[in-house]
């Protein structure tokens, strides 16, 4: 099971940008051929200086794995699993009112 990343603290530029995981919707992208699992997240991060920034991430795991890890890149997904993580976010309160 995939635990929340909300109230994690977040780093960019050596520390430049700081904040914390407010909110986020997640994903999961399970290849069975793979051997591996993607969890996808749309997350919204208040930084310290009270600003909103959105950021669209993925976790990764073996299968058997109960160890989740940050993928440090940009998330790479078809168009239909994109859309579908999209439309799950717009569901949310906080996304609308921050995009």
């Amino acid at each position: 099971m995939f635990k929340s990343t909300v109230g994690k603290r977040v780093n960019y530029g050596k520390g430049a940008y700081k904040g914390k995981v407010k909110y986020e919707v997640q994903l999961l992208e399970d290849y069975e051929g793979g051997g591996r699992d993607f969890m996808d997240l749309v997350q919204c991060i208040q930084w310290n200086d009270g600003k909103f920034g959105i950021r669209i991430c993925y976790y990764v795991k073996d299968h058997g794995s109960e160890e989740w890890k940050w993928a440090n890149r940009p998330l790479s997904t078809t168009t239909e699993m994109l859309g579908k993580l999209l439309k799950k976010a717009q569901k949310e309160k906080w996304f609308p009112n921050i995009c």
